[in-house]
């Protein structure tokens, strides 16, 4: 009888855990089988999201962020936790199906340093003195030797505050800094 007692109460607890797990858990998107996660009508329909294993993958703008908190939950659980080099990838509308495809010579990104589509494609530099800003990837390297080094020579303070919270925010590059002063924002 004790062992049944037992049993039961493990059983028990265990459902229980299951529940509790089953309830953080964010919502499961519904991508096999609604057309609408990747239905546009133009580009900016489109968003990209970053899965666990795999390349980016584009969807309609007002389903990304379920679709990318799916894919965050499911990442630590996942065997293939890899990002590719997808730096030139957008997500662009094509036969009104959101899809990725190779940035043109005109995209945005081409020429504005700190354009992006998600935020693992943002960076934070230091510059001259210490100075940070935020960048796409892509414009890291040309954009680092323009702001220079921090280490320079002739900064009467260099700037040593701590970057939090780099972000891809209406794609734009952004980045928060401990800031005593009340300024927060990074370009």
């Amino acid at each position: 009888m004790e062992v049944r007692r037992i049993f039961a109460g493990l059983l028990l607890a265990a459902f229980i855990s299951f529940q509790a797990l089953a309830d953080d858990a964010p919502k499961v998107p519904n991508m096999a089988s609604d057309p609408a996660y990747f239905a546009c009508a133009v580009d900016s329909d489109c968003a990209a999201a970053n899965p666990p294993c795999g390349r980016l993958k584009a969807f309609n703008r007002q389903y990304r962020r379920e679709v990318q908190e799916w894919y965050d939950y499911v990442r630590p659980k996942s065997e293939c936790n890899q990002t590719f080099d997808q730096l030139r990838m957008a997500p662009v509308c094509e036969h009104n199906k959101c899809m990725m495809r190779e940035m043109d010579e005109d995209h945005p990104s081409r020429d504005a340093p700190n354009y992006c589509e998600i935020n693992e494609q943002c960076v934070v530099l230091t510059g001259r003195c210490g100075v940070k800003i935020t960048v796409n990837r892509w414009h890291a390297a040309e954009t680092q030797e323009k702001i220079g080094s921090a280490e320079a020579p002739g900064c009467g303070a260099t700037d040593t505050r701590e970057v939090t919270n780099l972000r891809c925010e209406k794609h734009q590059c952004k980045a928060d800094v401990a800031a005593p002063t009340g300024e927060t924002d990074v370009p």
